[in-house]
């Protein structure tokens, strides 16, 4: 399974999971292979980055800052 997340920047992010299917599913960044852990229906936090800023799940194109 692959979600499509934006940072606070707008810069997108795909985020994967080989094991959607278990009751917690381990999730990682494609373009940087760190793990994220869910924080929310709509939110991810790099696990290894406790003070960084929430990744959010583009969930249509008015959600994606970069184009607002």
């Amino acid at each position: 399974m692959q979600i499509t997340v934006h940072d606070t920047f707008g810069r997108l992010h795909g985020i994967l999971t080989t094991d959607a299917d278990t009751a917690h599913p381990r999730w990682f960044l494609q373009d940087g292979n760190r793990e994220l852990v869910r924080v929310g229906d709509d939110m991810f936090m790099v696990i290894d980055q406790p003070n960084a800023e929430p990744l959010r799940v583009v969930r249509a194109p008015a959600d994606n800052p970069a184009t607002a």
